[in-house]
């Protein structure tokens, strides 16, 4: 299924996989509203997750029917064509737990491979590969002050600019996060512990 029309006139920032409060999903409802007179970004997420309820009611209570669209949840061998249809993607994480400040989860590997931008709102295990693949901007998590900011200040007015983050981070997928790669650095690991 294609994103509607309306969907895909804008800038399009999605967020794929699970909708949770892992997530932070209520500060980045808080960003969408802060941001709701700018018709032309484009809020979409697809995914299932317990904060989904929430973003339904939030988007139906502030009227922003119109710049967050919610798609809802799709088997895995859909994902590259909704991530074809953004601009850019969408990750963030909880501050509070030291466990997950450690975590770099699946979907940015996922993102990576894409070969789309990543716009970030995490610490940790995420914001040092964001910034080492040089595939996005991150800013601190919960942070959508500064996450609206990034967007409306540096992001849109150079989407051509940081659409070649989004290059960096396929070509950093190439070289560290494909199969073989993951196999042949297993195989090192191994290999260096029965010397």
């Amino acid at each position: 299924m294609r994103p509607q029309r309306e969907e895909r006139d804008g800038y399009r920032i999605m967020m794929a996989g699970n909708l949770g409060s892992a997530q932070t999903i209520r500060s980045v409802m808080a960003a969408t509203l802060m941001l709701k007179e700018r018709k032309d970004i484009k809020w979409i997420f697809v995914g299932d997750g317990s904060e989904k309820k929430y973003m339904e009611e939030f988007i139906d209570k502030h009227n922003l029917g119109d710049t967050v669209f919610l798609m809802g949840r799709y088997p895995g061998n859909y994902m590259g064509a909704f991530f074809g249809q953004a601009d850019a993607m969408l990750i963030t994480l909880r501050a509070e737990f030291p466990h997950i400040r450690a975590v770099v989860p699946a979907r940015l590997q996922s993102y990576m491979s894409s070969g789309k931008p990543i716009i970030a709102m995490a610490d940790g295990g995420v914001a040092d590969l964001v910034s080492e693949a040089d595939c996005g901007i991150c800013v601190k998590a919960e942070d959508f002050n500064s996450l609206c900011t990034i967007i409306t200040n540096d992001i849109i007015p150079n989407r051509e600019k940081f659409a070649i983050k989004g290059q960096n981070g396929r070509r950093y997928y190439e070289r560290f996060f494909t199969t073989q790669q993951c196999i042949n650095k297993l195989e090192s690991i191994i290999n260096l512990s029965e010397k």
